[in-house]
Formats: C-alpha cells, structure tokens, sequence
C-alpha cells in the first residue's frame, strides 16, 4: 500500500450524530447502548457537546439548544463549533434526525478503526521489546474487545456452565425469571390493567399470582394510557381487593403515570438507572411507548425495541412486563404466540409470551404461556370478578369465545328494538357515566343514550350501578354491581 497514512476520522459523521441526537433527544440512550462514548469523538467541541448532552440526561433534565448552550457556557466550552452545532441542528432538526443512523455508523466504525490500529502499535512495541507473543496476543485481543462494539466474548462449554452454574431466579415462580421479558396480550377492555396490577402488588407483598408464588421485591409501574386520577382509583380499588393497604407498601410500589408526557423507551431509561433498584418494571401500553417512526408490524423496529428494553434488563437485573392488545377479530383458532399485534418479533424476541383469550363463558377466559426457560405451564381459567381476575378451575379452558364477544339480544325480548345494541357493543366490565355512552354509541347525544340504556338493562345485557349519594350519576356496565359498594 502506497500514499500517506492517516488516523481514520468522521468529523462530520460526529457532528451530525451529536445534530441528530439534539433534534430527537430520544437517540441518546440508543447511541449509549451501541457504544458512543467520549473517544469515539476526534474534535474538542464535539465531546463537549457530548458530555453536555449525558450530563443533561443523567440529570433527567430538558435536552434542547438553550438548556445545551446554558450547560456548555457554565463550562466554558460554548464558543465556535459547540454554537455553530446548537444552532443548525436547532434550525434544521427535521433533517438531521433522519441522519441519526447512518452518522452512529460512521463514527463507531471510525472510532472502531482507531482503537484497532492504537492496540496495534503497542503489540509491535511489545513484540520488539521481546515480550512472549501469546501475551501480546491476549493483550490485543483484551484491547480491542473490551469496548461494548463488537459483543460478548466467547467462552468454551465449560467456562460457560462454571460461570452460570444455575437458572436465574423465578419472580412468578414457574412463569418468569429476573432479568427476562414478558408479554401481556389481550384485547382492548377486557382488563389488562386490573390483571398487571394483581400481578405488581403480588411481587410488592410476597404473595401470589393466579395461584402462583411471587418473589416479594420493589416494582415499577410506567403507566401512559391512564390518567394519574384514574390509575391511583384502580390502584386503590385493586389493593382493597387483595387486603392490601397501601401505606404499608411504602416504596415497594412505584408508579410513573406518564399519559400526556410522551415519554417513549428511550426516554424512560433514567427512571430506572442502576442493577436492583426494582424486581420488577411494567410498561402499561408498550404501544405507546415505542421510540418515533417506530412501526409494530415491521420486525426490523420491534426488534429494536425488545434489544433496548434487554439492555435494561440486563443493567437493572429487573423482569420487565410489557401489556400490548391483540390484533383484531377472532383469536381462538390462532397459535398462542401468533396472538399479539404487530410483527412476529414481538411473541420471539420475548422470554415469556402470555396471552388472555375470551372464553365462551360470559366474563370468563383463558390465559396461555409460551415460555423460554421454563416448562409450559398448563392454561388457566379465569374468571372476572371485579376488580380482580380470579382462577376457575371448572372452566374447559379449550372452550374459547370462536367469536367476538358482544352481548346477543335474549331470546325473551325479541319485541325490543335492536337499537340498545349500540351500547352495549362500547360497554365493558367497568360502570361508565352517561356521556361516555353517549360520546361512543349516540353522536354525544345523552338522552338517546339513555334511552337504550333502559332498554338495556330491561334485558339484562347491561347492569346500573348506582352511586354512593342520591345526587351521584348511574353508570353501567357488563356485571353487576357488587353488594355494598358504590361509585
């Protein structure tokens, strides 16, 4: 090879990385995972930027040009390249976060390259000075591998079973180990949260799930469909169900109600930073939590998702719980991991895949397993009782729902008009107020909603529950109001 040799660098990769990552601050913790660090920048004012950039985040603060340039003034690093980088990718953020990709590439391979050829020239110092070559070969090897770039090390057959001599340890015993993913699939309404909730206030107390043995230990619930009044009624309602007193839960539970804050994976790695903070960490919709541009049915961006919430399993030590809704129409005559909407990652990239299918008894259905480490366990009935899933083992868990579920007109009121249909196809095992039948079944009209409502309840498809005061509104729903309590 003829020419001149230079040191292999991307000044202007660099920069767009850093412009890139300050457009859509949802790229740092993507760039941390796959490896950036302080060398991997060749300039003075690019690992500036980068350290402002970390130090904002470590900090759980704002990532925008002004808190940036604020950060980098307090340091004395915020004059020529560090403005000229603030202010482009401030002005044309819609470009550069496009070019997130392919500038976090160029600058691993070119900081890659550099660390290769710097562990080069000291095996040829080495080996000139007359060191032993099998040393110096496991020098170069430790240098160039111990960077988080080019994954784990290998490691002989018995190596592997003298460093991991045993399974990791069981959260839900039988079910999920600490440390893996599990999947919650089920469809829209049919009571995905009051199920999670039974399961995270098990693994706080100690107690059992579905009749199973939970490991006690601190849990993480990251809420984003509910409002912080609703999540903390359920919650309450929840834990009175199971004899659970909250004041005595002190931190063992743990809730981020985040609906309306838009805080997507990436973002939520601060609110769980170092191994054994919690056993567990829920995420109650994994739908809308995925990073931007991020499709459910492409398996390239699903992928990436369950490798980023791996990361932080394996930094927290902790079993995430991912709650996601099923795709639409019949699910009784799928496979247990094809139940789950979106791309066929999201049943294969998990360690446990649990599904909740109607069953054809009414309020009824079945939970399946798929798991990875452990033996399948057998379906469970279930059965609702407000607020809370219970087991049942009289149900055939092999009878499944084989069509949607939806409340057919008795046979005793063939003379009503078939118009009450229309609220009870939106109801479901939760009493909603009037206005909310009224803004999804009557154009927001509330006296034709509560026409059909009456209508509803004289055939016994939807239930009145009367409120706690005279003056309180009625809701309805699917079941009957428990004896002696009141909305």
């Amino acid at each position: 090879m003829s020419g001149e040799r230079t040191i292999p660098t991307c000044p202007q990769s660099e920069f767009a990385l850093l412009a890139a990552i300050i457009a859509e601050p949802a790229n740092l913790p993507l760039a941390v995972d796959a490896g950036v660090k302080p060398a991997c920048f060749t300039t003075q004012e690019h690992a500036h930027v980068w350290g402002a950039l970390v130090a904002l985040f470590d900090a759980g603060k704002a990532i925008d040009g002004l808190s940036l340039q604020s950060l980098l003034t307090e340091r004395n690093a915020c004059a020529g390249q560090e403005y000229e980088l603030l202010q482009t990718a401030v002005d044309d953020a819609n470009i550069w976060r496009h070019k997130f990709g392919e500038a976090l590439d160029d600058v691993l391979k070119a900081s890659r390259k550099r660390q290769v050829l710097r562990a080069a020239a000291r095996a040829q110092d080495e080996i000139y000075g007359g060191d032993n070559p099998a040393d110096v070969t496991a020098r170069f090897a430790d240098a160039t591998g111990d960077t988080g770039l080019n994954g784990p090390k290998a490691l002989d057959a018995h190596d592997l079973i003298s460093a991991y001599p045993a399974l990791r340890p069981y959260l839900v015993d039988g079910v999920v180990r600490l440390g893996e993913t599990m999947n919650l699939i089920a469809s829209p309404k049919i009571g995905k949260t009051w199920l999670l909730m039974g399961l995270l206030l098990a693994i706080a107390t100690g107690g059992q799930w579905l009749g199973r043995q939970c490991t006690q230990g601190r849990v993480l619930l990251i809420d984003n469909e509910l409002h912080p009044e609703t999540l903390a009624a359920r919650l309450k309602v929840a834990a009175d169900a199971l004899g659970v007193s909250l004041n005595t839960l002190g931190e063992a539970f743990t809730v981020v109600a985040c609906r309306g804050k838009a805080m997507d994976l990436g973002q939520m790695r601060r609110l769980f930073r170092g191994h054994g903070q919690y056993a567990a960490i829920a995420i109650d919709a994994l739908y809308r939590a995925m990073p931007p541009d991020t499709e459910e049915n492409k398996n390239e961006d699903v992928r990436r998702c369950y490798n980023l919430i791996d990361t932080y399993a394996g930094e927290t030590g902790a079993a995430f719980f991912l709650v996601h809704h099923s795709s639409k129409g019949n699910q009784s005559e799928k496979s247990v991991t094809d139940v789950g909407s979106g791309a066929g990652a999201l049943s294969r990239a998990a360690d446990v895949h649990c599904i909740i299918r109607p069953h054809e008894t009414e309020n009824c259905a079945v939970m399946d397993f798929r798991t990875r480490s452990s033996a399948q366990p057998p379906p469970i009935g279930l059965r609702w009782d407000y607020p809370l899933w219970r087991v049942d083992d009289t149900l055939d868990v092999a009878a499944l729902a084989t069509a949607p579920t939806r409340k057919r007109k008795p046979e005793a009121a063939a003379d009503v008009p078939p118009g009450y249909m229309a609220v009870v196809a939106v109801a479901d095992a939760e009493p909603r107020p009037l206005g909310w039948f009224a803004a999804r079944a009557c154009a927001g009209k509330e006296h034709a909603a509560r026409s059909l409502l009456r209508q509803a309840v004289a055939v016994g498809a939807l239930h009145c529950w009367s409120g706690a005061k005279t003056r309180e509104p009625d809701r309805w729903a699917t079941v009957p109001q428990p004896s002696g309590f009141r909305v």
